[in-house]
């Protein structure tokens, strides 16, 4: 709905709800939305382009979700572009095997923590990072990357990293890196 601008979800009942794909997609002018309280994430396996181009939105209270049970995550943020705050850190990300455009075009986010995202069951990369142009730091060095096979444009575009360690990184079955750090 492009005229929706605020959402509040609180009395929502969501604890049998397995897929949460395009939620919230294309949104682009919802700028508050409480997902929060009472939003039960227990059982969703799949919350891809969940918030995709939700481009007002400046922050999105997800600390509360459980992502336990999630196998696909990808675009989950892509074409954020107001978030200036964006708290991934307690996610269990154990089962994903789909993280590409997942922070896509997030413009003005300075920091996202992805230090604590468990990757060894990703397959798809590409894209993940891509225009994330004003985060100063990221911290993969505890990524395995197994069983990635695209990490195409995964970095293109971050213009404001100094410094990327990317020595736990295995690319032995990667088979598209296309410009990757662009």
């Amino acid at each position: 709905d492009l005229s929706l601008q605020s959402l509040d979800l609180s009395s929502f009942s969501t604890s049998k709800v397995k897929n949460m794909a395009y939620m919230f997609s294309e949104c682009v002018n919802l700028k508050t939305i409480n997902v929060q309280s009472n939003f039960n994430t227990r059982e969703v396996t799949d919350m891809s382009k969940m918030f995709q181009f939700c481009r007002s939105l400046t922050s999105i209270g997800i600390t509360s979700f459980d992502t336990g049970k999630v196998a696909n995550m990808a675009s989950m943020f892509d074409r954020c572009e107001s978030l200036q705050s964006l708290d991934t850190s307690r996610f269990d990300t154990s089962l994903v095997t789909d993280m590409s455009y997942m922070f896509k075009e997030c413009k003005i986010l300075t920091s996202l923590d992805v230090s604590g995202f468990e990757t060894k069951n990703v397959k798809n990369m590409n894209s993940m990072f891509q225009f994330a142009q004003k985060v100063k730091m990221l911290d993969v060095k505890n990524f395995h990357t197994d069983k990635v096979t695209s990490m195409a444009f995964m970095f293109e575009g971050c213009s404001t990293l100094t410094s990327l360690d990317l020595n736990s990184f295995n690319t032995e079955n990667v088979q598209d890196m296309t410009s990757m750090f662009s």
